[in-house]
């Protein structure tokens, strides 16, 4: 009987860190809130049916055609919405990339509602959200042979299931604290978010030596998606052969980089724009 009520109390303190990391991300300013100079904003464009995206357009025209960044918010699969993006942690980072050229894309997608899992439906949203933009490029004047994908958290791993399954159509990945395998959490699993399919969506089950280079933000402390999950995704890198990841660890840091210092907050969003600008080919 302790050893179930020990269960029991590690399962009901994961769920309260699971809605507590979610909740961050629920309530957001706009994300026209950023100060993109000049540039033009196109808010709530709908992508497929009942599923949005913002595109927030740079203050002046630096390159040919727009690089593109498209961002995916965090939420832990039940929560969150495209307004992340001008979340402060990385604020300082999209008002920069906006002002040296580069657009930003951020979308919506599907978060577990009454009991139905946001699993697959959220992965095909991203897909199809990504592949509008790959589409609509001519029409906003997109350099759709420069895409890159951002996300955080929950928004991390879609990043990554997008970009290690069309990793011919992507320049880099972005990975803020994501998880890269779903099975950690599978026994945890009582809100129904992953219905027996965390294998299939895994980001570390798509790695290959062929994926985007990747650039991971994650803190040391994190209690929500644990740090040795991105040290688990360089691992797979490493053994595929593949060379082109960073991991960019903050000290003292739990999930969302709360509890960081002011001085690795800055360092944050520096390392986001230099590896943003040493991938645009």
């Amino acid at each position: 009987m302790k050893k179930r009520n020990k269960i029991l109390l590690i399962i009901l303190i994961v769920f309260a860190l699971i809605i507590i990391g979610s909740l961050i991300y629920i309530t957001q300013p706009s994300s026209m809130n950023l100060e993109s100079s000049d540039g033009a904003s196109y808010s709530n464009i709908e992508y497929k049916e009942d599923r949005y995206l913002d595109i927030l357009m740079p203050s002046k025209k630096e390159f040919s055609s727009i690089p593109v960044i498209i961002f995916f918010h965090g939420g832990g699969f039940i929560g969150g919405s495209k307004k992340g993006i001008s979340e402060n942690l990385r604020k300082k980072a999209c008002e920069e990339l906006l002002k040296e050229g580069y657009a930003i894309v951020s979308v919506d997608y599907f978060t577990a509602k009454n009991s139905i899992s946001s699993f697959p439906t959220c992965v095909e949203d991203c897909q199809d959200a990504f592949s509008w933009i790959y589409k609509k490029s001519e029409e906003y004047g997109f350099d759709k042979n420069n895409i890159g994908l951002w996300g955080t958290s929950a928004g991390a791993h879609l990043a990554m299931m997008i970009g290690f399954t069309n990793s011919d159509k992507i320049k880099f990945i972005i990975d803020e604290f994501g998880p890269v395998d779903l099975d950690v959490y599978r026994s945890l699993d009582f809100l129904g978010l992953f219905k027996n399919k965390s294998k299939k969506n895994s980001p570390i089950n798509y790695v290959s030596v062929n994926s985007p280079p990747i650039l991971i933000l994650h803190g040391i402390d994190d209690k929500v998606v644990p740090y040795s999950q991105s040290k688990e995704l360089i691992d797979k890198y490493i053994s595929c052969g593949n060379k082109d990841y960073s991991l960019i660890s903050f000290k003292g840091a739990d999930h969302n980089l709360e509890g960081a210092s002011e001085e690795d907050k800055s360092k944050f969003n520096e390392e986001i724009v230099k590896f943003v600008n040493s991938n645009y080919k």
